[in-house]
């Protein structure tokens, strides 16, 4: 116990002299997470919409009246033709265009089809497939009412209450159906990995890059003394890391926790342990800081982006990436993160991706220490 506190102390003053790991511990984590949940909200309002309303009749003004009420569009432009919608979107000036034909509201009265023509500029599908989402919607829900009032005008409605089948939705565990509730947690996520491993990779590979590692490794410390004297320093500031960014996503971002918090701390230290065993991996295998700061970054943060499920749902990749999904850390947490966090499920739905993330991280610290020895011989 003595070697390992001797080590612990070691660390201590050499994180004391770096500036450098204090800010990736606090103000880097923060920074990701403010900036990240920003950027990577999917919640579409306020489309700019240009409207050419040319039969500027009751029933048109009203389903002019639906798409601006709507919450998710905002009459930018009035235009005269369809040209000018054309040259609008070219410029970026519009997202969708709605043309309203002069014979719209003739149609309706004479129980006719009145088309309307609603163009969207599909340069990014992933919002065009929003709008085409919300204007249908919108345009369902006028027909159907003008389908009951042309009914009750005709004396045809019946007794019953409604006149199709409809569903009736009902949305659990994030019913405003916000994004930056399902991407916070998946943040955290990946900054818990991120900001432990860089900062374990560096402990290793700062000895090797001043020289100090032959004095560790001929002293009479063990392997695995030495791997947990360095280990214990950042182990206590990721759990400090892991506290202020909870406060963040909890209380800046209003993240729903609606799960047990002592089962979601068991569960975060397992996937610290991996981390913090991940980052001195690297440490043995890279002998400079810059190189282990690479490493870790690029190996901890692409995967974790596009290989867990954290944007991309697993099911929609090639057969062959989903398997590599597998070797993926963040793929279990963010289960374990999102389960807890919005739908408040524990340990008995949990215990599976806990257990693989503890034998991950068993497999790494042994790997880790096998090297270590090796360094020695």
């Amino acid at each position: 116990m003595k070697n390992i506190l001797a080590i612990f102390n070691k660390e201590v003053i050499h994180i004391k002299r770096d500036i450098r790991i204090l800010y990736i511990a606090f103000i880097y984590p923060v920074l990701v997470l403010v900036l990240f949940s920003y950027a990577l909200k999917l919640d579409i309002n306020s489309i700019p919409l240009a409207i050419g309303d040319f039969d500027n009749s009751l029933r048109s003004r009203e389903l002019v009246s639906r798409f601006i009420n709507s919450g998710y569009f905002v009459r930018t432009y009035n235009v005269s033709d369809i040209d000018q919608i054309d040259f609008l979107i070219r410029r970026g000036k519009i997202w969708a265009g709605l043309i309203i034909p002069a014979d719209f509201s003739r149609k309706i009265l004479k129980n006719e089809a009145a088309n309307v023509d609603f163009i969207i500029d599909a340069s990014d599908n992933n919002t065009a497939n929003q709008i085409i989402g919300f204007s249908q919607t919108i345009i369902q829900q006028y027909s159907r009412d003008e389908l009951i009032n042309f009914l009750n005008l005709s004396g045809m409605v019946t007794k019953r209450k409604s006149l199709s089948m409809e569903i009736e939705p009902r949305i659990w565990y994030n019913p405003e159906l916000n994004s930056t509730n399902f991407f916070v947690p998946s943040i955290i996520a990946v900054i818990m990995l991120m900001i432990t491993t860089i900062l374990t990779s560096l402990t290793v590979a700062r000895e090797f890059e001043i020289g100090t590692i032959e004095s560790l490794l001929v002293s009479p410390l063990k392997p695995y003394q030495i791997l947990m004297g360095k280990m214990i320093p950042y182990i206590l500031i990721s759990l400090a890391n892991w506290i202020l960014i909870l406060i963040v996503g909890i209380f800046y971002f209003r993240i729903p926790f609606r799960g047990n918090f002592f089962e979601f701390f068991f569960f975060s230290m397992v996937f610290m342990f991996l981390a913090l065993s991940l980052g001195l991996l690297i440490s043995t295998v890279v002998k400079s800081q810059q190189a282990a700061w690479l490493v870790s970054l690029l190996g901890t943060m692409l995967p974790s982006f596009l290989l867990s499920g954290f944007i991309f749902p697993i099911e929609s990749m090639p057969r062959a990436l989903q398997f590599v999904t597998y070797l993926v850390p963040v793929r279990y947490f963010l289960v374990i993160i999102r389960g807890i966090f919005l739908k408040g499920i524990g340990f008995a739905e949990l215990y599976r991706e806990g257990l693989i993330l503890a034998l991950m991280g068993t497999a790494i610290l042994s790997v880790t220490l096998l090297r270590f020895k090796k360094n020695i011989g």
